[in-house]
């Protein structure tokens, strides 16, 4: 049994409530095929992750976020893949 199901009406009503109520943040609701590559991760101990480039299921580790050679790559790998991340990597 399913306890924790919305319908996608009802997701995209809650998108948009969130918006309207926190001042200055846009929230995004984006499946994985058109995430990829504009969402690095990282980790509690300071690891950056991205999106694996053959398998959008999969993470690779960059390195450390202090390294800066490790942020130089992923600013190249990371850019702006589509329009709606531009302002993220200015």
């Amino acid at each position: 049994m399913l306890r924790h199901v919305i319908s996608g009406e009802q997701f995209s009503t809650m998108i948009g409530k969130l918006s309207a109520i926190i001042d200055g943040v846009q929230v995004e609701a984006n499946p994985l095929s058109v995430r990829r590559r504009t969402y690095p991760f990282v980790s509690h101990d300071g690891t950056i992750y991205i999106h694996d480039e053959t398998d959008h299921s999969s993470y690779k580790i960059l390195g450390p976020i202090f390294d800066d050679e490790v942020i130089k790559e992923l600013f190249a790998k990371c850019g702006a893949e589509r329009e709606e991340a531009k302002s993220r990597y200015v």
